[in-house]
């Protein structure tokens, strides 16, 4: 996920090896892990069922908007 193209400013507070999120850097990708494992990125199908991605797709389509319009 893109977060520092859409929010901003996005930081880590904790320690590296106390998270399970990588460091946040513009124009890559966020990646996440499980205890133990290496940082995978972190993937969300907006075609799962659930209110969150009928959410997250109407948040991403009016920002996509906002960005046409504003040029942010």
């Amino acid at each position: 996920m893109q977060f520092l193209e859409t929010i901003t400013p996005v930081r880590r507070v904790l320690p590296e090896e106390k998270c399970t999120i990588s460091e946040p850097r513009p124009g890559e990708t966020l990646f996440k892990r499980k205890k133990g494992a290496i940082f995978k990125p972190w993937l969300y199908s907006l075609a799962s069922p659930g209110e969150f991605g009928q959410v997250l797709k109407k948040f991403l389509a009016e920002r996509a908007l906002d960005k046409i319009k504003y040029g942010v």
